[in-house]
């Protein structure tokens, strides 16, 4: 999805957690190495084809990111083109897609275990395996009712999204999770989750074996 000719206009990046978006800003710097230092690198020169440098220098073009909260920039981006004053100008507002890869609940137990690339990820996120004994993953594993704090979470960031995207919304869940911000739909009946039944559902769904992406079509 990457490569040149399949590449975005533009594609800005937003990470919450500071270890994680302190990764990504390393990657972009040595991005940015590849596509403007080679030529003074001779180390690097014998060793990155024409090719890769110049698939770098077209992903810098259009790649951007910024640590922070996704509902919070979001915001931001829209009162910034209201008044006409963007603060960051490679990421224009308002996008024609928001893909969202929020963090996943808690893994359970029993689940299979993860390649070590993505244990690592997992351990950083939080998301390794749940505690039975913590109360607030008690119901906040993969096939389980969300915890009310992450509910809010999740439809705040999906409501923010779905807001600023003239297109569509791609959400990428585990298998078996509720779509983003709903609960089980024998929890809808329940006062305390009663205002979640209004959070829109997917359009359709596109499945793998272990993952999916929901997409909201904006009408």
């Amino acid at each position: 999805s990457l490569q040149p000719n399949n590449m975005p206009l533009r594609l800005h990046m937003v990470e919450r957690d500071p270890v994680v978006a302190t990764l990504l800003q390393d990657a972009m710097r040595r991005l940015d190495l590849l596509s403007t230092g080679i030529a003074n690198n001779e180390h690097l020169c014998s060793q990155v084809t024409e090719r890769e440098n110049n698939t770098a220098r077209q992903l810098t073009k259009c790649l951007s990111m910024e640590e922070g909260d996704g509902v919070s920039v979001l915001n931001r981006l829209m009162l910034d083109n209201i008044s006409s004053k963007s603060e960051i100008e490679e990421a224009p507002y308002p996008p024609d897609v928001v893909y969202l890869d929020p963090m996943f609940p808690p893994r359970k137990k029993k689940s299979s275990a993860v390649k070590k690339d993505m244990a690592m990820l997992h351990s950083l996120l939080g998301t390794a395996v749940e505690n039975p004994c913590s109360e607030h993953n008690k119901d906040d594993a993969i096939g389980g009712a969300p915890s009310t704090k992450r509910m809010e979470e999740e439809q705040a960031l999906l409501l923010a999204a779905y807001n600023s995207a003239t297109r569509r919304v791609v959400v990428k869940r585990p298998i078996g999770a509720q779509p983003l911000g709903l609960p089980p739909r024998e929890k809808c009946k329940d006062e305390e989750y009663n205002k979640g039944c209004d959070i829109p559902n997917p359009t359709y769904d596109i499945r793998g074996s272990v993952n999916r992406f929901d997409v909201y079509i904006k009408q």
